[in-house]
């Protein structure tokens, strides 16, 4: 739920009497007697959530779903639901309970018999994941009614909704106000449909300045009778303060419906669509070229075959040149600078039929003995089309040549030529390839040729390895492959040293037997057929050299090769070393999140989640697109069995699908698990309550036939009450009680203090928040918590999420034809990858990894589980020691694998807590700071400094670094406070003193109430 949303049913619960009161009055004055209904007695009230205390507050007659918990074991509840005209839609013995539909008169009826301990709202939940950014409107849903909504008209919420239970129907309009900065992208969508004849309708943003003055609007038009999913897309524009989301439509005989609003800001994953670059350079005074342009004819240039210049087919200014039929060349000769990037680019057409067509750059010494040479084919383009290549000079260069030539009958036009020297590539750019040092060996390379000719070697002109390359005439070499983008800049950088023990001499020379050695970039397409190749050719030398290749992915391009090969002679060596790719904009590999939390390392010692089985509670799976048929399956009468949305798929790929990656490696983080699919949501990613519960009774039922050791809950639901009422909470609890480890999101509704979801906010099981890798896995201290991910304390004041874990653009399957790859097609990578971000994510991939920590120590407690894998992780710290983020956002810190299951830890959490009792966490509300802080074991403030406080702020600003294993060493479990700022209140206590668990049926003086605990929590929080 969002804050406003939570803000709406905490005021609507301060009010309930009131208006009962007030209501009761009145109808008493019309002539109606006020005992016709039940009075909201207190006993009542603590036994209904704000939800459905709003939904009475209403007067409205409807039937409302809830979930009913029973005080005991007999079935006078159902017999009381029956006998004033409920349905039971579920039985769930899982809570002691059951789900039912009644009026919303009745409800009071229910609260006030001592058969019924609670009743809850059956309330939607969806799953945790994020596409498109954070969603800053409120209630978008409409799940809450109009809360957020300035609505007008003859307005209502009407259950002809496009997902959840709810949707917006108006025959005049509805609106938001949000804050926006000039030049950020907004994107507005919803669903919408019309009803009858409305006149026209449309969906608009209208920005505004600071002082409320009209700037401009974005519209577009509601055109269909049926849904249909709407964007409007617009730049904010300078000076503008805030827009107006809004629907209207002029009325008439008519309305619109709409659902599912968003409004979403850049997020940092919006690089990917937005990153790519054209790479072509316009005439400048940093020209190296004379005449780049042609415009003084051919001055300057040197040129072979049938060469003219055309005065109509120019790209700019008046000339280009034309090589017409046969072979043709234009070349320019240079001086070079040793070590310097040399970068041509410009634009080339062509005409009728190419054999070929390449441009080079060519190093020669200061004898013209030729070095190296990197070219590159020039795809057919019958438009003008960017030209981009780049090389680096050898130590020994003194002269080079630009150059470029084409065969066959057609045409070659080119135009607008520009030579520049200077480093293309960022001292902070990514490093795109895995082990490029060699440092680990062969791993991430594939071998070409045999095997027994690559070696790993301690020579090296940047560290101590290098990889050794014997060539032979067949010839040998490695590649490693990457999902690729048409139109991006790519760049392959290095160290290259190529030797000969064999020479032979003729007509009083010496030669050697060199071969051809190269490096290159080869460009695939979806079905891996070569559409061009760019490459780097060097002669013979004995000292280390660097290289540079560089151009632009032609169309159709899905996969780039980093290449390097030699052949065509024997007792030939070629080194490399310090191989690097980089591209404009980073892109997202199907394995970084592996990297990124140390799993590969467990998989290179065999460790892969055999023997364990996980119960993925979502919205079912698709085995086709999972590459792996599942355990089981159980549904809960959905319309569709498989997986409409894709959510789940996705999920359980990443904890243990078959997928792998060019080298046949799997890249799911536990792929010797069993998936089972418990199916709870529908095609759009929801459902409630209800399905939830009936889902896990299922697998409390059947945990020990199919071996369920996990349930991996990427899903999401509002908090409206105290954990210990809500019936997910309980549900959950029973299951780690009877030794099946609970891992759920911490829901994507940060970066809020006070946000994390339902079930996340339980105190006993595993909740997950995300961080993301920023695209560069290898690289830990440019990491941070994206702001969708939710934050604590609960709502109970416990300290969450437990753990982070990689939540921002993973790659994983789903089904072309689901809900998920039907909405967002700009999120399909090459190879049908779709990329997702979220703390759905995050869950999943903390789940695969308890999936190993149970392969390896198959014994282990979920409290023993939990210890470990929070003990283990990795805080987020600054250079100065202190937090990077809050406890509140990070929690322990990031997971790490390697460590969670292969460290030997004795503890438990959640020591001298018992499932279904209620508990008080150690976080308090400081009204004085306006935050929250920890307490001692007398509930007494900490001294400031040491008590973790936090007002909500974000505080990440770049420069943190993720605290190693060593800083967890010893017995001091929290690194005796070096890392976490008066970490001896927070060392050891945290998982070994119940004391700073505190039961509410003993807490706090003159034994209050449980209810009377959380109202008053609840009320104190900002």
């Amino acid at each position: 739920m969002s804050r406003g949303a939570y803000n709406y049913f905490r005021t609507r619960f301060v009010f309930i009497l009131a208006i009962l009161f007030v209501a009761a009055a009145v109808f008493a004055l019309s002539g109606g007697t006020a005992v016709a209904g039940p009075k909201m007695t207190e006993a009542a009230q603590q036994k209904l959530d704000p939800a459905l205390q709003a939904i009475i507050a209403e007067q409205t007659e409807q039937t409302v779903p809830i979930i009913v918990q029973k005080a005991g074991d007999g079935d006078q509840a159902e017999q009381l639901l029956t006998q004033l005209g409920g349905t039971i839609v579920h039985t769930l013995p899982i809570i002691n309970g059951f789900a039912a539909e009644i009026s919303s008169e009745a409800i009071l009826h229910l609260a006030n018999s001592q058969t019924i301990a609670y009743v809850s709202f059956d309330a939607v939940v969806e799953t945790s994941q994020t596409n498109t950014g954070l969603n800053l409107l409120e209630n978008p849903g409409f799940e809450s009614g109009f809360a957020g909504w300035d609505a007008y008209g003859n307005v209502s919420i009407t259950g002809d909704a496009y997902a959840g239970a709810n949707a917006l129907q108006t025959n005049e309009g509805a609106h938001q106000y949000i804050n926006v900065t000039p030049g950020e992208t907004i994107t507005y969508s919803l669903w919408a449909k019309r009803v009858g004849n409305p006149g026209w309708a449309g969906v608009g943003l209208d920005f505004y300045d600071v002082n409320g003055y009209y700037i401009t609007a974005n519209i577009v038009e509601i055109t269909a009778s049926d849904y249909q999913y709407y964007v409007n897309e617009y730049q904010v524009p300078s000076q503008a303060a805030y827009v107006k989301a809004r629907v209207w439509t002029e009325g008439f005989d008519g309305s619109i419906i709409i659902d599912e609003v968003s409004l979403v800001v850049s997020i940092e994953d919006s690089n990917i669509a937005d990153g790519t670059s054209t790479g072509a350079t316009s005439p400048n005074d940093t020209n190296l070229l004379n005449n780049g342009g042609f415009e003084d004819d051919f001055q300057s240039w040197h040129t072979y075959g049938l060469v003219r210049l055309n005065t109509y087919n120019f790209y700019n200014g008046q000339k280009a040149a034309q090589l017409s039929r046969g072979y043709a060349t234009v070349q320019q000769y240079l001086n070079a600078t040793p070590e310097q990037t040399y970068t041509l680019s410009g634009w080339y057409r062509m005409y009728s039929n190419i054999n070929w067509a390449q441009v080079s750059i060519g190093f020669y010494d200061a004898n013209y003995n030729f070095l190296s040479l990197m070219y590159a084919d020039l795809e057919y383009a019958s438009e003008y089309a960017v030209l981009n290549v780049s090389g680096k000079a050898p130590p020994e260069a003194v002269y080079f040549d630009i150059w470029i030539g084409k065969d066959g009958d057609g045409k070659l036009y080119l135009d607008d030529l520009v030579l520049e020297q200077g480093d293309t590539v960022e001292a902070d750019a990514v490093n795109m390839l895995d082990n490029g040092s060699f440092n680990n060996g062969e791993n991430y390379w594939g071998v070409w040729g045999s095997g027994n000719n690559i070696v790993v070697v301690n020579d090296s002109p940047v560290d101590e390895t290098s990889l050794k390359i014997n060539g032979n005439w067949e010839g040998a070499g490695i590649w490693q492959e990457l999902l690729g983008e048409s139109n991006m800049e790519y760049t392959y950088t290095g160290y290259l040293k190529q030797t000969s023990a064999y020479q032979f001499s003729s007509g009083g020379y010496t030669f050697a037997n060199n071969g051809q050695a190269m490096v290159s970039l080869k460009y695939l397409d979806e079905d891996k057929n070569v559409i061009s190749e760019t490459y780097h050719e060097i002669e013979l030398t004995n000292s280390w050299s660097p290289f540079q290749v560089s151009n632009i992915a032609p169309l159709n391009t899905a996969y780039v090769n980093a290449v390097a090969w030699i052949k065509g002679c024997s007792d030939c060596v070629l080194y490399v070393d310090d191989l690097m790719l980089t591209a404009v904009t980073p892109q997202a590999q199907p394995n970084d999140y592996l990297q990124v939390t140390g799993v590969d390392q467990l998989h290179d010692m065999g460790i892969d989640g055999t023997g364990v089985t996980v119960a993925v509670l979502d919205s079912g799976v698709n085995t086709y697109a999972l590459r792996k048929a599942t355990k089981a399956l159980f549904n809960v009468s959905l319309d569709t069995a498989g997986d409409g949305n894709g959510h789940g798929t996705y999920m359980a790929g990443l904890i243990a699908g078959g997928a792998t990656d060019a080298y046949g490696n799997p890249v799911s983080v536990a792929p010797g698990a069993e998936i089972i699919s418990v199916q709870v949501l529908d095609q759009h990613g929801k459902g409630n309550t209800s399905n939830v519960l009936a889902g896990l009774d299922w697998i409390l039922n059947n945990k020990d036939q199919y071996n369920i050791r996990i349930v991996n809950m990427s899903l999401s639901g509002s908090v409206t009450d105290a954990y210990w009422n809500n019936p997910i909470n309980q549900a959950v609890e029973q299951l780690w009680a009877q030794g099946v480890v609970v891992v759920a999101a911490a829901g994507n509704t940060g970066p809020d203090a006070g946000s994390i979801t339902t079930p996340g906010n339980d105190p006993f099981i595993i909740t997950v928040g995300a961080f993301t890798d920023n695209y560069s896995p290898l690289y830990l201290n440019d990491d941070y918590v994206p702001p969708f991910s939710a934050s604590g304390p609960s709502e109970t004041g416990f300290i969450k999420p437990d753990v982070l874990a990689p939540g921002a653009h993973l790659l994983m399957y789903v089904g072309d034809n689901s809900d998920y790859a039907q909405t967002y097609p700009q999120l399909r990578r090459s190879g049908g990858w779709y990329q997702g971000s979220g703390t759905s994510a995050a869950t999943a991939v903390t789940s695969g990894i308890v999936a190993l920590m149970l392969d390896a120590n198959p014994n282990l407690t979920p409290n023993q589980v939990k210890y470990r894998l929070m003990v283990t992780a990795r805080p987020s710290v600054n250079n100065d020691g202190t937090l990077a983020a809050s406890i509140f956002q990070q929690g322990a810190g990031r997971v790490w694998a390697p460590d969670a299951v292969l460290g030997n830890y004795d503890g438990e959490a959640n020591v001298g807590m018992v499932p279904g009792e209620a508990y008080v966490g150690p976080v308090v509300y400081d009204e004085a700071r306006g935050g929250y802080a920890i307490v001692d074991a007398n509930r007494n403030l900490l001294p400031e400094g040491e008590d973790f406080f936090w007002d909500g702020g974000n505080y990440w600003a770049g420069g943190n670094f993720w605290a190693g294993g060593n800083y967890w060493a010893g017995g001091n479990y929290w690194a005796g406070g070096n890392y976490w700022a008066g970490g001896n209140y927070w060392a050891g206590t945290y998982f070994e003193n119940a004391s700073y668990y505190w039961n509410t049926s003993t807490y706090a003086q003159e034994n209050t109430a449980v209810g009377q605990y959380q109202a008053g929590f609840l009320s104190a929080q900002p």
